[in-house]
Parts: C-alpha cells; sequence; structure tokens
C-alpha cells in the first residue's frame, strides 16, 4: 500500500467514525431501554472475556448488537462517563450503583434529552442535564 492509499483509507476510517457519532450540539434521539441494556451486556461480556485488557471493538460489530448503536452507544458513554465522575467523587448521583444499572436507569437514559459533543473537543459541561436524568429515574422507579 502506498502513502496514497494509506492516506486515503486514514480519511475513509475518519469519516465513517466520524458518521458514527452524534453531531456537536444536535439533540440525541431516543432509543429503546431494551437496546441500552443488550448493549451494557454485549460490552460486558467483552470485558469479562479480556479481564484487565484493553480491547478495541469495530463499529460493525457495535450495529450487530442492535438498531441505531450509534446512539445507544453514545447514551451509554455518557453514562459511563457520569460513573467515573461519581467515582471520583466530582459529581454525586446516588441512583447510580456499581454494576448494570437498573431498568429505571436504562428507561431514563433512553430518553433524557441530550447532545452531541465534538470527538477530541475538551468539554466544560455534560452534554446533559443531571437533574433532569435524576428526575427521570426517579419518575421510572416509582413505575416500575
Amino acid at each position: 500500500m502506498n502513502d496514497q492509499d494509506e492516506a486515503k483509507q486514514a480519511e475513509q476510517a475518519k469519516q465513517a467514525l466520524s458518521d458514527f457519532f452524534p453531531s456537536p450540539g444536535v439533540p440525541v434521539p431516543s432509543v429503546n431501554p431494551a437496546d441500552l441494556s443488550k448493549m451494557w451486556d454485549f460490552l460486558e461480556q467483552i470485558q469479562v472475556s479480556h479481564p484487565g485488557k484493553s480491547v478495541s471493538i469495530g463499529i460493525s460489530a457495535l450495529q450487530g448488537v442492535c438498531d441505531d448503536a450509534n446512539i445507544v452507544w453514545y447514551r451509554l458513554s455518557m453514562l459511563e462517563l457520569i460513573q467515573m465522575m461519581n467515582k471520583h467523587g466530582v459529581i454525586n448521583v446516588p441512583w447510580l450503583t456499581d454494576g448494570k444499572p437498573s431498568q429505571a436507569v436504562f428507561s431514563a437514559l433512553a430518553v433524557v434529552s441530550m447532545t452531541g459533543i465534538g470527538q477530541g473537543t475538551p468539554q466544560g459541561r455534560l452534554p446533559l442535564d443531571l437533574d433532569e436524568l435524576s428526575n427521570l429515574i426517579a419518575k421510572a422507579s416509582n413505575n416500575g
């Protein structure tokens, strides 16, 4: 493969990744809570199968889990970011526990207002309102 082919392939990969992520500032569509749970289980199984290792997952593998895999993955990645911030004391979210989130968390995460963020762009805030998410979780918990 020559340098020109490598550059073209790198640009195509970059574009595919860019197409996978929601556009910065654009509202992220709602998803099915069951798809969030399926994607969580899929990603958890990969971690269990490769303990202590970092593993790359191809976009096509995620797309095999559910419809709208990019949106489902993006919403889950925001939950993982909240988990990390909670673990390190940056925020305090009492509804967050170790292990798989509750159905109420998945139900709320599926519909909470959220926007896309730019790749590699430092963010001053989360692309969602934690108070709204907490309220939706409380409502889902009371209805469940």
